[in-house]
């Protein structure tokens, strides 16, 4: 019976789980590869930390040689520039920023070359709250947003942007026996990070951005 139960989970996984992709790059797919020794990953507000931190660690298992210096102290030597409240929320907002002297300074002593500035969500429609049930079955979607802007830092330069957008299904369903409801979520968190790292990587590595590791 376990075994048969599993099974059920994996064929409606199967059905269920895919995700749709968005993909915008504008990455310069010039050769960088070693251009840049240090970089920090900033996300505009809080909430985004965690997907700063899931693409952060995608990139150092691909550019080894990249060392990164963690956002909290790039967001406290700037202060007050980049707190939550007052981080420039637009392009053109980071460019005048980047260039008042004071914040050069800051950058410089710091030793940061490339800033990765990342603003990232996940919205769900929650099945329990009025999703769609047909018969044991419990349907919702999960759509996550990575964007990103990169800058060069010694140029004052901007790179390139990313907006990689997943949306997949959230399957669930009750059974029989024994009584039990379970939820299968569509990984988009996941796939959104993956693909995001894989676009900067291969712009820093000098491959086109659009391209497979």
């Amino acid at each position: 019976m376990k075994y048969k139960f599993l099974c059920i989970l994996i064929i409606i996984s199967g059905i269920f789980g895919c995700t749709k992709s968005q993909i915008k790059d504008s990455l310069k797919d010039h050769s960088r590869e070693n251009q840049y020794i240090t970089a920090t990953i900033l996300p505009i507000n809080l909430k985004g930390k965690e997907f700063a931190e899931c693409v952060k660690e995608k990139l150092k298992e691909d550019l080894q040689y990249l060392k990164f210096i963690p956002g909290d102290k790039f967001r406290e030597a700037m202060f007050p520039w980049f707190e939550p409240k007052t981080a420039p929320k637009k392009i053109e907002e980071i460019s005048a920023l980047l260039t008042k002297p004071l914040v050069k300074n800051r950058i410089e002593s710091l030793g940061v070359e490339l800033l990765i500035y990342m603003h990232g969500y996940t919205k769900t429609y929650d099945p329990s709250s009025g999703g769609d049930v047909i018969g044991f079955g419990i349907s919702g979607t999960r759509e996550t947003d990575i964007r990103t802007t990169l800058w060069d830092l010694k140029e004052i330069v901007r790179v390139g942007d990313t907006d990689i957008s997943f949306k997949g299904t959230i399957a669930g369903g009750i059974t029989i026996i024994p009584p039990f409801v379970f939820i299968i979520p569509a990984f988009t968190e996941r796939n959104a990070c993956n693909e995001t790292a894989k676009r900067i990587s291969n712009c820093l590595k000098g491959k086109d951005s659009s391209t497979d590791k």
